[in-house]
C-alpha cells in the first residue's frame, strides 16, 4: 500500500473516508470510526479499484502474510467494511466478492 496515498482523505461514493483517523463519514451522519486494519483494507481495495485481488494478496498487503490472520479474518474485515458503507452485507455496491471454481484433487 502506498504510504502516502494511505493518508489523505478521499470520496468513495457519498462517503467521506479519513484513513489517518480511521474514519467515514457521511453527510448528517455521526462519524464511523473503524478498526486500523479495516481502513488499510479499503485503502487497499480503492488503491486498486477494478482489479480482481486475490485473498492471498490482499492478506499479504494489509497483514504482511500472517499467517494467524488466515481467511477468517479477512472475511470479518470484509463483512464489518460492508456493515459500515451500507446496510446491505451481501450485495454490496462498493465491494465485489468474485467466486472462482477450484479443482481440487
Amino acid at each position: 500500500m502506498n504510504q502516502q496515498a494511505s493518508k489523505q482523505t478521499f470520496n468513495l461514493g457519498g462517503w467521506n473516508v479519513d484513513p489517518l483517523n480511521n474514519c467515514l463519514r457521511r453527510a448528517d451522519e455521526p462519524e464511523t470510526i473503524i478498526r486500523p486494519k479495516v481502513m488499510q483494507l479499503l485503502v487497499e481495495l480503492v488503491e486498486n479499484q477494478g482489479q480482481t485481488i486475490t485473498r492471498e494478496e490482499l492478506i499479504e498487503r494489509v497483514w504482511q502474510g500472517n499467517e494467524y490472520v488466515g481467511e477468517r479474518g479477512l472475511t470479518d474485515a470484509v463483512w464489518q467494511l460492508r456493515k459500515c458503507l451500507d446496510s446491505d452485507t451481501k450485495h454490496s455496491p462498493y465491494i465485489e466478492t468474485i467466486q472462482i471454481p477450484v479443482t481440487v484433487y
